[in-house]
């Protein structure tokens, strides 16, 4: 074989291993799903008791790798059935730096709260200099704490 023939064949089992465009977005979405899921969980007693709405609305995300789709944000409305004060988790991109994802959490105050970033399956908030804090129960909690009690 010569060498052209070689890279070539290396490329055809290099491409061949790569996951498609919609393979990815289907994973992403996936993923997103499960996040936002086991947030609604979380807030069970809050909906039951009407201390909070929640809604998924879908949004448009344009990447330069992956081109543009439509997936769901989660809204969590809380201050009562009328109020319009919110967090809400928006995903940002699958194509993210040392991640597999991102998702941006926003407060009603057009206030950035934090990132979620997803590797090997875990949701966790980048600190920086290696730190990072596991997004779980305890820091959703705390984060919808500090944005209530901000807003009072």
């Amino acid at each position: 074989m010569t060498t052209k023939e070689n890279v070539l064949e290396a490329l055809r089992n290099k491409q061949a291993k790569t996951i498609s465009r919609e393979d990815l977005i289907a994973e992403w979405k996936e993923k997103i799903d499960n996040l936002f899921s086991l947030i609604e969980s979380w807030l069970e007693t809050a909906k039951k008791e009407e201390l909070v709405r929640v809604s998924r609305s879908p949004i448009s995300i344009d990447e330069e790798d992956l081109g543009p789709y439509q997936i769901d944000k989660l809204v969590v409305f809380y201050g009562g059935l009328e109020s319009s004060d919110y967090v809400e988790f928006r995903p940002y991109a699958r194509m993210v730096f040392l991640a597999q994802g991102r998702v941006d959490v926003w407060s009603s105050r057009n206030c950035k709260l934090t990132s979620l970033l997803r590797r090997d399956d875990n949701w966790f908030i980048y600190q920086g200099e290696g730190q990072k804090i596991d997004f779980n129960e305890d820091f959703f909690w705390r984060m919808m704490a500090k944005e209530i009690q901000a807003d009072e």
